[in-house]
């Protein structure tokens, strides 16, 4: 099966990124991986990085270019992210999938390129809606713009999208919120991930207080190809063995989630609980 791009056979390139202190590289380890057991493809598996210590072999660590980018801003939200989009910084020809250190990579990475190769352009997960509107059709609730934990495009296409933050940097912050604020509105007509390809670990595997007293059980979607760990907690905070509380005001659990939990050993093969690992 052939496609303007190429073979859908050929190499192709899964892309993350790791700066300041944000996460550990244990989490790169856990992605790659995890990416190693749900992609048949060849592919190279790129850490574009400010901070290379701790990456292991099969772990391609490219320096992150430096973007200008204040200390505050990469910070706030995930503006060095956009480093990604450096003309030259990864192959032009190659379809390419980023992937946020915080996703649970499940089964089937293959149909993210076999829609990349299929039609080219960018492609991003369709920001959720909160929960309540799970009980409406998805063809009525409203499109929230880009969630950026998920791209697929090919390097060489996106030069515009680069420039275009990288040459008007600080009207971009002052115009947008966050990174994928400025992807909705400048991605040359993104397409939206199949919805049931991806499951929110927010939205889609927790209940509301108080009914989380009640079911205190966390849903597994266990048809998600990919789940999305977005704000708290991270997929690490419901890993350890013990008593504990976490996630959110309105939304938390307490103590391990079993599938996270056994997710995360099967891929980390240094994780003990007396020490969790920290930052390199």
């Amino acid at each position: 099966m052939t496609a303007s791009h190429g073979r859908f056979d050929s190499m192709v390139t899964v892309v993350c990124t790791r700066w300041l202190d944000a996460f550990p590289a244990s989490y790169v380890t856990v992605l790659r991986n995890a990416v190693a057991a749900s992609l048949k493809r060849p592919h190279r598996f790129v850490c574009v990085t400010d901070n290379p210590g701790g990456l292991e072999n099969g772990v391609e660590g490219v320096a992150m270019p430096d973007l200008g980018i204040p200390l505050q801003y990469q910070r706030r939200g995930c503006w060095p992210k956009l480093s990604i989009f450096t003309p030259g910084l990864l192959p032009a020809d190659q379809p390419t999938l980023y992937l946020d250190l915080d996703v649970m990579v499940r089964q089937d990475l293959d149909a993210f390129f076999e829609r990349i190769e299929s039609t080219g352009g960018f492609h991003a997960l369709r920001e959720w809606n909160p929960t309540i509107w799970s009980m409406v059709p998805l063809a009525m609730r409203p499109h929230r713009g880009v969630q950026g934990s998920i791209l697929g495009f090919y390097p060489g296409e996106q030069a515009k999208l680069f420039h275009r933050f990288y040459d008007q940097k600080e009207l971009c912050f002052d115009a947008f919120p966050l990174d994928q604020d400025f992807l909705s509105e400048n991605a040359q007509s993104p397409q939206d991930w199949p919805f049931a390809w991806t499951s929110s670990f927010k939205w889609h595997c927790l209940h509301y207080y108080p009914i989380n007293q009640v079911l205190t059980k966390i849903h597994e979607p266990k048809n998600a190809k990919v789940v999305v760990f977005h704000g708290n907690p991270r997929p690490i905070d419901v890993v350890p063995l013990g008593d504990y509380r976490w996630g959110t005001k309105r939304k938390f659990g307490h103590g391990p989630v079993d599938w996270v939990r056994d997710y995360w050993l099967r891929h980390d093969p240094t994780w003990t609980d007396a020490a969790p690992a920290k930052a390199a």
